[in-house]
């Protein structure tokens, strides 16, 4: 159900069969979460990282000016 909205509304996902969940991400607390985040972030491409903090933002700027429902 939640894959065929995903599909209506074109919002990019990948689905669970071929990114399956990685034991080691799994964080006890908000402090862990966050330093696997930053791990995980410094490993990447910094122009991917900045182009999607820039969608996020985009999309936040949005939601605050229209609602959520002008988000997709």
């Amino acid at each position: 159900m939640v894959q065929n909205y995903m599909l209506y509304k074109n919002i990019r996902y990948v689905a669970k069969e071929v990114n399956p969940e990685k034991a080691d991400w799994k964080a006890k607390n908000l402090r862990q979460l966050e330093n696997k985040i930053s791990t995980c972030l410094s490993n990447m491409d910094p122009k991917v990282v900045q182009d999607h903090a820039k969608t996020i933002c985009f999309r936040f700027d949005i939601m605050r000016r229209h609602g959520i429902q002008y988000l997709y």
